[in-house]
């Protein structure tokens, strides 16, 4: 690495297709979105740090095999070459240069490629893993199961640093930490880096997943907390974000994110 000690690299891995109101609470009922699954790949110092993992590869070419009839909810556009893997060797990069993954959720959106990656330890929150694992019936009669077997069935071999409501600064040095934000899944992170030049970077995930949560405080459309608490964490990210005036980058917006910079362009 020249120049900067660290590095932020935005990796797309495909599109889906949902109603507005899955992002914006009782909002745009009936209005369709196109929204990106975006991975985060930060370089520091000490290691690369991988924020969410994004759509599996086998979407690209057989979505219903691997999703069932969820693919024909969200209808996944996903290229060859959008993979986590396929990205890593454009930027000269194998899946063993990867030292942690941070995962937001555990989705099929977040995780898919999780697999990929079996030499980083990940960061997790414990709630999340039980979620994930043992799927109750309340939540697969009211949110369609959002967890996908294919993509957690290898992970009870991992290494794992197991959170539980607490946050986790992965080099002590505040520049790259991961906050606990439970929202619309109970297990919720958001990611903060902190970079020598562009300055703070919030990657808010599913707890703000587009610019309009942001900018008009309505809330995600799907809570799998208590609403006083998915508000507060959404509070806590934009406070941090006002505080130290930062650039956000979410997960979701159907058209912020092409404005973004990306690999392997960067920011540094």
């Amino acid at each position: 690495m020249t120049g900067s000690d660290m590095r932020l690299y935005v990796l797309p891995s495909g599109l889906l297709h949902y109603d507005q109101s899955v992002f914006t609470y009782d909002r745009g009922c009936g209005i369709g979105v196109e929204v990106p699954s975006l991975m985060f790949l930060i370089e520091h110092p000490k290691g690369r740090v991988l924020f969410d993992t994004g759509l599996d590869p086998a979407l690209a070419t057989d979505p219903h095999g691997y999703w069932g009839d969820m693919a024909d909810l969200v209808r996944p556009e996903v290229e060859a070459g959008q993979d986590i893997v396929s990205h890593l060797g454009r930027l000269g990069l194998t899946p063993d240069d990867v030292d942690y993954v941070v995962l937001s959720c555990l989705f099929r959106d977040h995780a898919g490629g999780l697999k990929y990656l079996p030499r980083a330890t990940v960061i997790v929150q414990g709630v999340e893993l039980q979620q994930a694992h043992w799927t109750s019936a309340w939540l697969r009669a009211t949110y369609n199961n959002p967890y996908e077997p294919n993509d957690i069935v290898r992970m009870r071999e991992r290494e794992y640093v197991e959170l539980y409501g607490e946050d986790w600064d992965l080099f002590g040095d505040g520049r790259v930490v991961a906050l606990s934000s439970p929202c619309h899944t109970r297990g919720e992170q958001a990611l903060v880096v902190r970079l020598p030049e562009t300055g703070t970077v919030l990657m808010p995930a599913g707890v703000i997943p587009t610019k309009e949560n942001f900018d008009t405080d309505v809330m995600t459309g799907r809570l799998l907390v208590d609403p006083p608490e998915a508000y507060r964490s959404a509070r806590r990210l934009k406070k941090l974000a006002a505080d130290e005036d930062a650039l956000v980058l979410f997960h979701h917006d159907p058209a912020d994110w092409k404005t973004y910079r990306q690999a392997p362009d960067h920011y540094a």
